[in-house]
This record gives C-alpha cells, structure tokens and sequence, in this order.
C-alpha cells in the first residue's frame, strides 16, 4: 500500500492506494484544512493507524520547494523533511516533491474527459511540457523530454518578478509594488491575486455603483465569489477583475510555453482554471499567451488543456511511489 498525500496552503489531502496494473487505486482518504494541522506527520501516523494499513511506500507533493529531502513550504506553518517522516513509518520509501511535479506524474492517467483543450496545436509526441497551476499560490513545473523519458523539472517560477504587458497592468503594478514593495507573479496570478486586481479596481473609482465589496478580512472565499459573480456576470467589477487576471494569466502560461519550447503542451492546473473555464474559452487568455513575437506562429503551435481533475496531485504522488517501487522511470528526477 501507497500513502500519498497533497499538501497545500489550504488543505491536505492525504489516501491510501493500492499499487497493480495501471493506475494505483484509492482505497480510502482523508481531508483537513492545513490551518487546523499542527503536525502533519502525526496526522499520517494516525490516518494509516485507523486504516490498519503500514504503507510500503509515502509520497507527499508539496507546495514549495524540496532540497535535501526537506520542503519549508511557501505558504505552509510548518516544515517536513523526508528522515522525520521515514521515522515514523518505519522500512517505507519516502518521498517529497513539489506539488506541481506530483502533477506532472498523473497527467497520463487522466482521463480524456478531465481535459479541455482550449487551443488545439499540434502536439509533438515525447516533446517538452509545461504545466502552470494557480491556486492559493502559483506552482510551475517543466517536463523536459530526454530519451524515451520524460524529466520533471520543478521551479519556482510563480516568485518570477510580474512584467506588466499592459499599461493597465503598468498601473496594477505600481499599486501593488507600493503594498508589496518587488512584485512577483504569483501577487496577481493566484487566488490571491484575484483579490489583489479587484481591490485595485474597486479602488480606481470606475465602480461607484458596486458599494459593497465582496472580500472581508482574513476571508479566504473571497477570490471564489468575485469568480463566481464573474461567471454569472451580475458583477461588472468581478468580469472585468478576471478579464485582467486572465490576461496576466496567459502571458505566464505563455512564458512558460517559451522557457520550455513546450510543443507537447502547457497544462493549466490547479484550482482556479476549471473554475473559470469558459471565460478562459474567451479571447483574453489565448491572445496573452500568443502575444510574444516574434513566437507568435510557435505558441499557436502548442497545445493547452485545462486540467480538470481536482486530484492530479494526490494520483501523481501515488503514481511516482508505485513506478519507483516497480522500478519504472517513464518520468524521472533530474
């Protein structure tokens, strides 16, 4: 048996998998938010105690990232180290990764409907791929094709300065540089970022009409209401928040396609993207992310899915033990 886990700013979701044919199969899981967990290794020591089951093996995508075995997470309260872990499940594989990197391991099990293509391209089979997933905070990860393999690179290109494309971006950033003093991506294509674009809206006076904000203090749905009063359109502050989100969105994903020359495609994972869905299917996103001559022709080459499976993470954390147990190597470290 498999322990995998995603852990992430906001919860952690930890499961049981069995390893065969295939895919791993879950068995049973767990969820608790991670502002509740003081400890999160005696959190997997009592979860697989209640189950009866001592795992062969335990796999964690973290958000942040792992060196030496050890991940001080971005937005986490607390650190893990592979030694405290393998401590307390005695003769077990342990493994820590990046969250995004524990993604990039289940993206081939996915199933053809947890996928929406929003631009076609033209896909080079075995060729590099990018994935960018924006949540509570911004995960990247390249995949880079070597041989019959495919090599998961993590970064942390989310903490890459924000370059404005716009001058209304221009005008973003100064507000934000004033509150935040460096500017990085993940301050505007996030959750929180959602937050960010629509105080600054709320706040340039084009909006009198909508008096009542939708974000209060220490709110962590804020971001999740201004989308869904997008999507309904009954807010005009909320569509035009995620009109410039969006935009700032494709221009990443688009760095990202060019940092990887990713012609077997960009996968936009994470929480927000299926949320958002169909105004990504509008022409804010694509035209950000083709906006870079002279690679232009290029990215329009490049495929780009929206990931809808929200347990990528979980699956691919138990799908990196299970191949390390069976001694595959379709995807490798470094």
């Amino acid at each position: 048996m498999i322990l995998a886990g995603d852990v992430g700013g906001t919860k952690i979701h930890l499961a049981l998998f069995e390893a065969g044919q295939g895919a791993p199969e879950m068995t049973v899981e767990t969820m608790r938010a991670t502002a509740d967990v003081s400890d999160p290794v005696a959190l997997m020591r009592d979860f697989t105690q209640e189950t009866g089951v001592v795992p062969e093996a335990v796999a964690l995508g973290v958000a942040g990232p792992v060196i030496a075995g050890r991940i001080d997470g971005t937005n986490l309260p607390w650190s893990l180290d592979e030694t405290a872990i393998a401590r307390a499940f005695r003769g077990a594989d342990v493994h820590l990764m990046n969250d995004v990197i524990a993604s990039a391991h289940g993206l081939d099990d996915l199933p053809a409907d947890a996928l929406r293509t929003i631009q076609a391209g033209a896909e080079s089979p075995g060729a590099n791929r990018a994935i960018v997933s924006p949540g509570t905070g911004l995960g990247e990860c390249l995949l880079v094709g070597r041989g019959k393999a495919l090599v998961a690179v993590g970064t942390e290109g989310g903490h890459a300065d924000f370059a404005p494309t716009t001058e209304e971006q221009i005008e973003l950033w100064r507000t934000l540089h004033r509150r935040f003093g460096r500017v990085s991506v993940e301050h505007v294509v996030s959750g929180p970022g959602i937050a960010h674009v629509y105080e600054w809206l709320r706040g340039s006076g084009r909006f009198a009409g909508e008096s009542e904000s939708l974000l209060s203090p220490d709110d962590t749905e804020g971001p999740a209401r201004i989308s869904e009063a997008a999507l309904k359109g009954t807010s005009p502050l909320c569509r035009e928040t995620l009109r410039v989100w969006i935009a700032a969105f494709g221009a990443e994903a688009g760095n990202a396609a060019l940092r990887a020359v990713a012609l077997g495609g960009v996968f936009l994972g994470g929480g927000i993207p299926p949320r958002i869905e169909p105004l990504l299917l509008e022409a804010g996103f694509l035209e950000a992310f083709g906006a870079k001559d002279p690679f232009r022709e290029l990215l329009g080459k490049i495929p780009v899915h929206v990931v809808r499976e929200p347990e990528t993470c979980l699956r691919g954390a138990a799908r990196y033990a299970a191949d390390r147990l069976a001694g595959i190597t379709k995807i490798r470290d470094p």
